[in-house]
Formats: structure tokens, C-alpha cells, sequence
């Protein structure tokens, strides 16, 4: 049994209003849902959940039928994929100073997988279920951004208002600059792009402190930065999993 924790309304809405009629009422009937459910362009404000849920489902499968959805090392336009995330809501402290409630944060989600790490990042207001919490404590010194660099390695077009505030959400006013050519310009942007670096780093350490769980999501793809590690004993650049930020467009766990 599938329970959805969250649902971007907003997007599912955008895939669905992109279906011909033909192709709603051909799901209806793959899914066994009532046909009513996938007529409108948007979802009705108050809708219950259980409209939620079919129109959820029948994007998850248009999807998966476009082949337009994959596992997160497919590079398709959208992952697919059971995965254990670390997710929730971070409440940020500074030793017994409370710096950010968790309820002004949004919700993340992250996989920090050994061949691509992912993060997601969405609003709150998407949520279905209370996410578990978490704390990090501003007060521990950040590690050296020289360990890990980061370039961006590509931009996937159409990006909506949602995929930059995403953006917005994980690296605040210190957007990351535009894609380079590879490993090869790395040293030269790295002393360029400190900030940015630092503040890709710190989230990567907030969100592993959140409890984790296994998880069936389907996020947009919007950004994907390669990796790298010094190495001063052969100075050079070791590449290590690539990162895909992405906005969730449903997550559910499986009870």
C-alpha cells in the first residue's frame, strides 16, 4: 500500500493540462479512475486527498509510459525510483540559540548515493504527513571547502518558477554561476566560487543529519554539478558522484 507524505499540486496540474482528452480518458481506464478526476486543467482548491492521489498516479504512469521517467542514474528528465532519503525539516541552532523554527524552512529531501547523490527541495505546504525532525547546530566549524569542489555541470532547460525557487531554497542569494567545460577549468573556479561552494557543502552536511527512510519519489530534474576531491598528494582533482538538485513532484512510502 502506497502512502503519499507529499504532492506538488502545481506540477501535477502542468502534466496533466499537457495530456490530449484522449490520453486522460485512456489512463482513466488503465487505472480504473473515474474519468472526472483527469478532465480539469487544476486541481479544485479543497480537493480531497483521494483526488490528489489519482491524478498523482496517473502522471506517475504518463510518465513512465513517455519514458520521460527513470532511476536517478538514467539521466532521464524525471527521477523515478525507490530510494532511501534523509528528509524533513531542519530546526537551526547556534549552541542554545534557536536561529531558524523548523516551520520556516522548507522541506528537503537526500540520498547521498556512492554514484549520484541527490537533494530535493519543496515547500511546505506540499506536505500530507508531519515530517520527522531534525537539528543542526551552526556552532561546528564547517570543513575546508578546498576538500570538495563542485562545478555545475549542466542546467536542464525550462526551468519553471518553482525549479528556481529551489534553487533559491538551497543556495539563498548565492546562486551557482553558469556551466563550465569540466574537471579541466575546476581550479580556476574554485577560487571564483568559494561562497557558493561553502554553501552547497553546508547543505549537503545539514540535510545527511536528517533521520532517513525509504521512499518512492518522482522529482523534476533541474540542476546536476560534478564532484570532485583534492588530492595534494597527486595534486589533482579526484571525481567522485555527481550531485542532481531536483524538485519533488510526489513522494510516498510504502506501507
Amino acid at each position: 500500500m502506497k502512502f503519499y507524505v507529499y504532492i506538488a499540486d502545481a506540477k501535477v496540474d502542468g502534466l496533466i493540462a499537457a495530456l490530449a482528452p484522449e490520453d486522460r480518458e485512456r489512463l482513466a481506464h488503465q487505472l480504473d479512475l473515474d474519468p472526472a478526476s483527469l478532465r480539469a486543467d487544476e486541481t479544485p482548491r479543497g480537493a480531497p486527498d483521494e483526488l490528489r492521489f489519482a491524478r498523482a498516479t496517473a502522471v506517475a504512469r504518463q510518465l513512465e509510459a513517455e519514458g520521460r521517467s527513470g532511476p536517478l542514474q538514467s539521466g532521464t528528465p524525471y527521477v523515478a525510483e525507490q530510494l532511501t532519503l534523509h528528509w524533513g525539516r531542519l530546526r537551526h541552532v547556534r549552541g542554545p540559540e534557536l536561529l531558524l523554527h523548523e516551520t520556516e524552512t522548507p522541506v528537503a529531501f537526500a540520498h547521498p548515493g556512492e554514484d549520484s547523490e541527490l537533494i530535493m527541495v519543496g515547500s511546505a505546504s506540499h506536505l500530507l504527513a508531519q515530517p520527522p525532525k531534525a537539528t543542526v547546530d551552526h556552532a561546528s566549524a564547517p570543513p575546508a571547502v578546498g576538500r570538495d569542489w563542485f562545478v555545475p555541470a549542466s542546467t536542464l532547460p525550462d526551468p519553471d518558477p518553482i525549479d528556481r525557487r529551489c534553487l533559491e531554497y538551497v543556495f539563498d542569494e548565492t546562486l551557482p554561476p553558469a556551466p563550465t567545460d569540466g574537471p579541466a577549468g575546476w581550479p580556476n573556479e574554485v577560487r571564483e566560487c568559494e561562497p557558493w561552494m561553502d554553501r552547497l557543502a553546508r547543505v549537503r552536511r545539514e540535510l545527511r543529519a536528517l533521520p532517513a527512510q525509504r521512499l518512492e519519489i518522482i522529482a523534476k530534474r533541474v540542476s546536476i554539478y560534478e564532484r570532485g576531491v583534492w588530492r595534494p598528494d597527486a595534486q589533482t582533482i579526484e571525481r567522485v558522484a555527481p550531485i542532481v538538485l531536483a524538485t519533488p513532484v510526489l513522494v510516498a512510502m510504502m506501507v
